[in-house]
């Protein structure tokens, strides 16, 4: 998490066009193939734009010339793509005009038949081969666009299953096919676009969530059979089978504290992530120094390097919900720690069941939201923090307390919150994540995969609360 891999995927596409390659770039959802779409379409607009660092060694690359073009369903893009789309490129093509002509002669067509009486069979069969002639000719020159435009192409973007698409039938042999969030992607929808290449990059993190099954039973690991399910990914398999002789693992992040990263590291990355320097000294009270301050201080804060403190742990009892919304002294130190765990063991607060088996629990939500309070007071800026919990009921739950909060701190209506699942690539300065979990028989449920908690905890890059029953 923090990597850079985004960055180094974008490297790796620039030295690959300047090579003359032609690229098929895909994801597992049409979220991250736009968020790379964009990402490439800022470089295009502004070559050098990609980190210099990432590509040190080989170069700069040239003035990049990506000829990007989009492939899905234009409904499902994000309005950033719909420039980039095959049918906004159709639209643009020379040859457009001529279809577009085309379609003109139909219509007239269609208007004379309508007006032909049936008792001149002769001239509405005449009109009927015409109609015909022309419906042929446009097929013939709406697919003569549309390889044209791809064929012109030098990376196409689609989706893994979306590399399936008829226009794709006759473009087999790709120099290079990138699949981007390889471990969250099916294997079978992963050799769809796989087939298409010569050579083949899966980035990704199998340590963070797999894909989404919507089946019954276990999809991770062994089945009753001994079988992988389906939620064993690709990218795993070539992991488990063949480790660092196929793979490289970048270990230095940009994005976190130190010690939200040595959590990471021994927890999840064999003790193998770092921070990069500069990067592990970030801390709240630097934010919001940095927030007060001129350009010219900012710089000097940059640059500053504050003794690292350990992460702190919550009082015996957690902040009361019914608490003035201005912190004491006592929630400056709490904001003030990297890693923060308010325990809710032995307070009563039980979670129960709503709508289709999601979860919810309101006292821990008002704990949860107390906290946002008490770092907004501290000088964050709302766009600074992020509230996520695994579970959706959660999610109603805390955006309806943040709506009642907001009458008094009408920035708290800006603090975002998501499931851990939909924050997958998210950063913020400061997170607070609500475990919601806490019953009689000591249930986590989905919380028992670490990979979820680590995609939680590695979102911030200052402070990251965990509220949650250690019981």
């Amino acid at each position: 998490p923090g990597t850079g891999k985004t960055t180094t995927i974008i490297e790796l596409i620039l030295h690959a066009r300047a090579a003359g390659q032609k690229l098929l770039v895909c994801a597992p959802s049409n979220v991250a193939v736009d968020n790379m779409l964009e990402r490439l379409s800022r470089v295009q607009e502004a070559p050098g734009a990609a980190a210099p660092s990432v590509a040190e060694g080989l170069g700069p690359p040239p003035p990049p010339k990506l000829q990007l073009v989009r492939i899905g369903h234009p409904a499902r893009l994000s309005e950033a793509a719909l420039r980039h789309s095959l049918e906004a490129k159709i639209q643009e093509a020379d040859e457009s005009r001529l279809v577009e002509d085309i379609k003109k002669e139909l219509a007239r067509g269609s208007r004379q038949l309508s007006r032909t009486s049936r008792k001149q069979p002769e001239k509405r069969r005449e009109i009927g081969r015409e109609l015909r002639s022309l419906r042929k000719e446009l097929r013939a020159r709406e697919r003569k666009v549309v390889h044209n435009v791809i064929g012109e192409a030098g990376v196409v973007l689609c989706t893994c299953t979306g590399a399936s698409s008829s226009v794709l039938r006759n473009f087999e042999e790709f120099d290079l096919v990138i699949i981007d969030e390889a471990a969250q992607a099916l294997e079978a929808d992963c050799w769809t676009a796989i087939l298409k290449g010569k050579k083949l990059v899966l980035a990704g993190d199998h340590k963070q969530l797999p894909p989404t099954l919507r089946v019954q039973g276990k999809t991770n690991g062994k089945d009753k059979q001994g079988s992988r399910g389906l939620g064993f990914t690709l990218f795993e398999r070539l992991i488990e089978q063949h480790g660092d002789i196929i793979s490289r693992m970048l270990t230095v992040q940009y994005r976190m504290n130190a010690t939200i990263c040595r959590w990471a590291s021994e927890a999840m990355y064999e003790g193998r992530l770092v921070p990069a320097d500069g990067v592990g000294e970030r801390r709240v009270e630097n934010l919001i120094d940095r927030h007060a301050a001129t350009p010219e201080e900012k710089h000097t804060l940059d640059e500053a390097n504050p003794q690292d403190v350990e992460s702190a742990s919550a009082p015996d009892s957690p902040l009361s919900p019914d608490s003035p919304d201005a912190p004491d002294g006592d929630d400056e130190d709490l904001t003030n720690a990297v890693m923060l765990f308010l325990d809710t063991a032995g307070c009563d607060f039980e979670e129960r069941v709503v709508g289709e088996g999601s979860h919810l629990n309101e006292r821990e939500g008002c704990v949860a939201v107390q906290h946002v309070l008490a770092l907004l007071h501290r000088g964050l800026q709302p766009e600074d923090i992020c509230m996520i919990t695994p579970y959706n009921g959660q999610v109603e739950f805390l955006r309806e307390e943040r709506s009642r909060r907001a009458v008094d701190v009408p920035g708290l209506r800006k603090v975002d919150i998501r499931t851990v699942d939909g924050f997958q690539g998210g950063e913020r300065e400061a997170v607070v994540l609500s475990l919601v979990r806490s019953n009689a028989t000591k249930t986590v449920g989905f919380l028992a995969d670490n990979r979820r908690l680590n995609v939680a905890i590695t979102r911030a890059k200052r402070h990251v609360c965990v509220v949650g029953d250690s019981e």
